[in-house]
């Protein structure tokens, strides 16, 4: 399975509009950004609405062949993974975490297979051994797996605003983000909590 070096996508990569205007995660951590984004909340909108689609962001993203296909099995596992890890990203804002998406998580990447290496410092890695679909999800679960050491996991949170809900990451110093634009959703909530404390006020 060929992959691009680490960290260096481009735009033409998982380039759908909240891309243009949420910070993307660092690294590879940014497919997980990206799947967890394949749908809208609040329009309904899944980028991940057949088998033939899964396959397609799937190969966008270099997780499997173009030519892969996916079995009506394996796209309801893909979308079982999807929403485990939403609520998972969900819960790193202090979001309560959906038992029942996370059993179907566990459940979806039971058989994924992991190989641990270890470097000449001592450091520990870990890589997927198997192709294809079961390949795809194995790179999933090691991205996660290697963001937690790396301590960027909990930085990967869901935006606060009810009316966006977009994966987004969190660079501040702090850890206390909780937009994923501050000029777009945060700058709408500061507008919302101003009409709601001068309902008379008229701008402009």
């Amino acid at each position: 399975m060929s992959r691009k070096k680490e960290g260096s996508w481009g735009d033409d990569v998982g380039s759908a509009a909240w891309a243009r205007i949420v910070a993307p995660a660092p690294g590879d951590l940014r497919i997980v950004q990206a799947l967890v984004n394949t749908v809208d909340l609040v329009t309904g909108v899944d980028d991940l609405a057949s088998p033939r689609a899964v396959a397609d962001w799937l190969a966008r993203w270099r997780l499997v062949p173009p030519d892969a296909e996916i079995a009506k099995a394996d796209f309801q596992r893909a979308l079982d993974v999807r929403d485990g890890l939403r609520t998972m990203v969900g819960a790193n804002r202090g979001g309560s975490v959906d038992a029942a998406a996370l059993a179907k998580l566990d459940r979806a990447v039971f058989a994924v297979a992991l190989r641990v290496r270890f470097d000449a410092g001592g450091a520990t890695r870990y890589e997927p051994t198997g192709d294809g679909f079961e390949g795809a999800l194995g790179r999933l679960v090691q991205l996660v797996a290697s963001a937690r050491a790396e301590g960027l996991w909990r930085r990967l949170k869901l935006c606060a605003d009810p009316d966006c809900r977009r994966a987004f990451f969190d660079g501040s110093q702090n850890r206390a983000g909780k937009w994923c634009s501050m000029s777009r959703c945060g700058g709408r909530f500061k507008s919302r909590a101003f009409r709601r404390r001068h309902p008379g006020h008229r701008q402009g």
